[in-house]
C-alpha cells in the first residue's frame, strides 16, 4: 500500500510540473536583445511560453513586466528535455519580475510567463539578453561596442527594456562608467557583468552615485558587458552613456578633449553633454606634490577633480577631500606611473566649458603660453599675470644658500587671483595648503633650519624677516598707499 501511494504522489508532482507549460500558450522563439511588448493574456490558463537555445555556462537575463491589467508576472525556466524548472524570478530576481542565470544545459530552453496567482489577465512586456550574445535587434538598435573615451547616446523605449554596451578589458583595469538620463521618466541604473556568463561583477547602486555612475577595478580578462536599465523596470526615456578604462583611451573624434597635461600648462575642455567626463594624464614619482586647477569658464557645469594612480587602483584623491568646493585639488603622490586627472560635472548633467591647470612640485613651472614664473631672489618684485581662469603662475624663492625650498603664487594685487604656498615634505605636516586663510594649514616648526615664511592671501604676499616686508607708502608698487604690518599669526620663527 505505502509504495502504490507514494508512486501516486510522484505522479502527481510531475503532471503538475508538466501541466502549466502543456496548457499555455506557445509564443514562439525569443531572440537574444529583443523585446516583444504587448503581450495580452486573455483568460486561462494564464500562461504563455517562449523558447530560445542555450548553452552551458551562458548567462541569460528576462525581464517580464505588466503593462496593464492585474496580471502579475512571475518567470520561469525549464531546460531542454523536461524535468522540474531550473530557475525562477522569485528565486533570482527582483519580484518575480525578472529572472538572472547561468544556464547548466545546453538545448532549447522554456521561458513560462504566469500570473502569480493564476486567476488575472492583462499585458506585460518579455525582454530577453544571453551573455555572450545579440545586444540588439532590428527593432531596437542601442547598444553594441563602446570604446573608452566614448560617449554613446540611447533610448530605454519601453518597459522591460534594456540595453547592453560591450568591451574588452583586463584583469586589474579600472572603469568608470556613467549613464544619466536626459528625457523622460528613466531612473538609470547600471550593472557589470564579466565574461563566461558569471554573476554581475558590479552595480552603480554598490560603487557609484545614486546608480548612475560605477566606478571599478576589473578582475578577469575578456568581454565585458554593461547593461543600462531602468531602476523599476517600467519607466521608459532618453540617456547618455560614457565609459573610460584606466589605462586606456582618454578621448575620441566626436569629443578631443583629454590628454597628456605638463606641469605648468593650463588647457581648456568641455563638458558637452550629460554624463561627459575628461581625463588628463601626467608622469609622476611618489612623494611629488600636485596642484590641480578646474574652474567653470561658462555654462553650468560644477567642476569636480577625481586623481586615479597608475595600475588601475581605486581613486587616489579627490577635490572634495583635499581641495576648495572640489574646483581644487592638493596632493602628494603615492606612487610612479602614469596618473590620470578626471574632470566631471558634480551632478553628471550639466554642460559647459572649463580651464584645468595642473602643477607638479619639483617640475616644470611655466609653459609656453604661459612663461610666468620662474626664480625669484630675495628682497626681489617681479610681474605677471593670470591669464585665465585656473590658471596660477609659482616663484621659487632663492635663498643665500642658493637653496630653492618655496614654491608659491604672487598676491593679488600682483593679478594673482589666489595666494599659493607649497611647503617642501621636510617642513608639512599636512598635505593641502594654500588657495586662501579659510585653508591654510599649520607647519613644522620644530625645524632648527633659519627661516620665515608668511603664508597670506590679501593685496600683497610678504616673505622674510618682518623689518624687511614693512613698505612705506612710496614703495608700494601697485600705488594703493596701505602700509601692511604682518599679523603675529604670519610669522613663523624657526
Amino acid at each position: 500500500m505505502k509504495k502504490i501511494v507514494l508512486r501516486t504522489c510522484i505522479l502527481t508532482l510531475s503532471v503538475a510540473i508538466a501541466l502549466p507549460r502543456a496548457f499555455a500558450a506557445d509564443r514562439g522563439e525569443i531572440l537574444s536583445g529583443e523585446t516583444r511588448a504587448a503581450n495580452v493574456v486573455s483568460g486561462p490558463p494564464y500562461l504563455d511560453t517562449w523558447t530560445f537555445s542555450g548553452t552551458t555556462g551562458e548567462r541569460i537575463i528576462i525581464y517580464a513586466v505588466t503593462t496593464n491589467g492585474a496580471f502579475d508576472t512571475t518567470i520561469y525556466l525549464y531546460p531542454p528535455g523536461g524535468g522540474p524548472a531550473e530557475a525562477s524570478g522569485w528565486a533570482t530576481g527582483y519580484g518575480g519580475d525578472t529572472l538572472d542565470h547561468q544556464l547548466q544545459h545546453a538545448g532549447t530552453y522554456t521561458i513560462l510567463i504566469q500570473y502569480y496567482g493564476v486567476n488575472d489577465t492583462g499585458t506585460y512586456n518579455l525582454t530577453f539578453l544571453k551573455i555572450p550574445g545579440a545586444v540588439s535587434s532590428a527593432a531596437d538598435s542601442d547598444g553594441g561596442p563602446i570604446l573608452s573615451g566614448q560617449t554613446l547616446a540611447g533610448r530605454i523605449n519601453t518597459a522591460s527594456d534594456l540595453d547592453t554596451f560591450q568591451f574588452n578589458g583586463n584583469a586589474g583595469e579600472r572603469v568608470i562608467i556613467c549613464a544619466v538620463k536626459t528625457n523622460g521618466t528613466l531612473d538609470t541604473t547600471i550593472t557589470l557583468y564579466p565574461p563566461g556568463g558569471r554573476p554581475a561583477e558590479a552595480s552603480g547602486w554598490i560603487t557609484g552615485y545614486g546608480g548612475d555612475s560605477l566606478d571599478w577595478q576589473l578582475r578577469t580578462n575578456g568581454q565585458y558587458s554593461i547593461v543600462i536599465a531602468d531602476y523599476g523596470l517600467n519607466d521608459a526615456g532618453d540617456y547618455n552613456i560614457t565609459f573610460l578604462k584606466i589605462p586606456g583611451t582618454v578621448s575620441s573624434s566626436a569629443d578631443p578633449d583629454g590628454g597628456p597635461i605638463a606641469s605648468g600648462q593650463t588647457l581648456s575642455g568641455r563638458i558637452n553633454v550629460a554624463s561627459d567626463l575628461d581625463a588628463f594624464q601626467f608622469y609622476a614619482n611618489a612623494g611629488e606634490e600636485v596642484i590641480i586647477y578646474a574652474l567653470t569658464t561658462n555654462g553650468t557645469l560644477d567642476t569636480t577633480i577625481t586623481l586615479y594612480p597608475p595600475g588601475g587602483g581605486a581613486a587616489e584623491a579627490s577635490g572634495w577631500m583635499t581641495g576648495y568646493g572640489g574646483d581644487s585639488l592638493v596632493w602628494q603622490l603615492h606612487t610612479n606611473g602614469v596618473y590620470t586627472i578626471v574632470i566631471a560635472d558634480y551632478g553628471l548633467d550639466h554642460t559647459g566649458s572649463y580651464n584645468i591647470t595642473f602643477l607638479k612640485i619639483p617640475g616644470l613651472i611655466n609653459s609656453a603660453a604661459d612663461p610666468d614664473g620662474g626664480l625669484i631672489a630675495s628682497g626681489q618684485t617681479v610681474g605677471g599675470r593670470i591669464n585665465v581662469p585656473s590658471a596660477l603662475g609659482r616663484l621659487s624663492i632663492l635663498r643665500k644658500r642658493k637653496r630653492t625650498c618655496h614654491h608659491l603664487c604672487g598676491g593679488n594685487e600682483w593679478s594673482v587671483g589666489y595666494c599659493c604656498l607649497a611647503i617642501p615634505a621636510w617642513r608639512r605636516t599636512g598635505r593641502s595648503h594654500g588657495l586662501d586663510d579659510r585653508l591654510r594649514r599649520g607647519f613644522d616648526r620644530s625645524s632648527t633650519r633659519k627661516e620665515r615664511v608668511v603664508q597670506h592671501c590679501c593685496s600683497r604676499l610678504r616673505i622674510g624677516r618682518p623689518r624687511s616686508i614693512l613698505r612705506k607708502p612710496d614703495q608700494n608698487p601697485t600705488g594703493s598707499g596701505r602700509h601692511l604690518q604682518p599679523l603675529p599669526s604670519q610669522r613663523f620663527n624657526h
